[in-house]
């Protein structure tokens, strides 16, 4: 019974996450189509002004409904940056690795499988006013503990090899099993 439960619940998550896209592109498609019926009778002679609010503002509640319920666009919001952002900009996040967890990926340190330790995912990505349009590359290293531990102690610069971007990043562990917020960002 309880191994049922296991298989239907990423199943379950697939689902609900292709439910959640059709829901948000069908409420973006809905805001658009009024944003283009309130610009085609705007421009017409006998428009009038009272329904033409009641459209824009239709038209404005389904675009934000539309971006806040599908899930690819949730997350760029989520991973937004400065408004004034713009050109690329690269974010590296970082989760702690539990013993119960597994894990099947290996440090890129020393080789050894990591049991604990950190998984750090790094991202560079165009930003327009900052929120991420675009995901030039992505990716993800695991790290040990002991590893971890010891690249925390060194200085920053031989992590990074740039003076001027490590400078500017903080390093922050998350205890869940989550992605943390970013924390570490270099524009070029």
């Amino acid at each position: 019974m309880a191994t049922d439960a296991r298989r239907e619940e990423p199943l379950a998550e697939v689902i609900s996450g292709i439910l959640y896209e059709i829901a948000g592109w069908l409420s973006i498609l809905l805001g658009l189509a009024a944003a283009v019926s309130v610009v085609a009778h705007a421009f017409s002679s006998r428009a009038a002004v009272g329904p033409l609010a009641v459209l824009t503002v239709f038209s404005a509640l389904f675009l934000a409904l539309g971006v806040s319920v599908h899930p690819g666009l949730r997350d760029r919001i989520e991973r937004r940056h400065g408004i004034g952002r713009f050109g690329r900009a690269t974010t590296v996040d970082q989760r702690v690795v539990r013993p119960h967890e597994t894990h099947p990926e290996q440090c890129v340190r020393c080789g050894a499988g990591v049991e604990r330790g950190v998984v750090r995912r790094y991202r560079e990505e165009y930003v327009l006013a900052g929120v991420p349009v675009l995901t030039a590359s992505a990716g993800r290293n695991s790290y040990c503990a002991e590893c971890a531990l010891d690249e925390l102690s060194t200085p920053e610069t031989e992590d990074l090899g740039d003076d001027e971007s490590s400078s500017r990043g903080e390093q922050s562990v998350s205890d869940d099993r989550e992605i943390s917020k970013p924390s570490r960002e270099t524009t070029r």
